[in-house]
């Protein structure tokens, strides 16, 4: 079974991306950010894919039925099937999903939702010294 995608919710500067990108760290060497609206063609997650990431960190949530369940499926799979312009189709281990989001009411959720967890920062100065030791 598939791990759930981690959602972390905060206000500006309470240090979100910061904390994606340790726990990106933790779980592998290579990491890919980009724009929620990067998930809305097929073929730009295809390309994002391509490079074969371990970690994927969104900044922001998708608004849209059909992209929510394109990640919801990713999330459900351990491989996801890339199809890039100019190559052959090939299948690629599913990376593990953070969204980032100031959104205090992240995707349209369901009762028994069960693929996302969700983390809420708040009241937090100088994000910074959270992850000192780890440096």
């Amino acid at each position: 079974m598939r791990k759930q995608a981690l959602v972390i919710i905060g206000p500006q500067g309470s240090g979100k991306s910061l904390f994606a990108r340790w726990i990106a760290r933790q779980i592998g060497d290579t990491t890919v950010e980009v724009g929620c609206g990067d998930l809305g063609s097929y073929f730009g997650m295809s390309i994002i894919l391509d490079s074969e990431p371990d970690t994927l960190i969104i900044d922001g949530l998708p608004t849209d039925e059909k992209t929510t369940d394109t990640v919801k499926a990713m999330i459900a799979s351990e491989t996801t099937r890339v199809d890039c312009k100019g190559k052959d189709q090939k299948l690629v281990k599913t990376p593990n999903i953070v969204f980032c989001t100031g959104d205090k009411n992240p995707l349209p959720f369901r009762v028994d939702e069960r693929r996302f967890l969700v983390v809420r920062i708040e009241g937090i100065d100088n994000p910074e010294h959270w992850f000192d030791a780890t440096r």
